[in-house]
């Protein structure tokens, strides 16, 4: 996708039916989906190509989302991290908030909520940056 309009979200899960329901949700939109299966894969990822929107699910095979967090909020413009769970509950949700995630989506996935949440986070993203800086990620 050529489009400069064109905003990046990075998938981070260990199960290939998310990569693949995502690609499909985001195949007709402004979205560009990257797709990565573990914590240092993503972490690599991030390092060459900062994004401003990660979904990571909590579990992955070699550490979970705060590990991930903790490596975005490292970087100079820190992505909105999204953590997604079949298990999510209100103790999860408050976890992630508390420590500086943007929000936990609920798997199996709606597109609606997908969309919703991924737009929100980048609007997050979007007003914590410097006037003038990158949008596209």
């Amino acid at each position: 996708m050529g489009n400069k309009d064109a905003v990046a979200v990075l998938a981070v899960s260990p199960f290939d039916g998310d990569h693949s329901y995502l690609e499909e949700v985001f195949r007709h939109s402004r979205w560009v989906l990257n797709s990565c299966w573990t914590c240092a894969e993503a972490s690599r990822f991030l390092k060459q190509r900062p994004v401003p929107v990660v979904m990571c699910e909590q579990q992955l095979p070699d550490g979970d989302w705060k590990d991930l967090l903790e490596q975005t909020l490292e970087t100079p413009n820190p992505p909105s991290l999204i953590v997604t769970s079949r298990l999510a509950d209100d103790h999860l949700w408050s976890e992630v908030l508390n420590l500086g995630g943007y929000d936990v989506l609920n798997r199996p996935f709606r597109e609606s909520e997908v969309f919703r949440d991924v737009g929100l986070a980048f609007l997050h993203w979007k007003n914590r940056q410097p006037l003038g800086a990158g949008a596209s990620g």
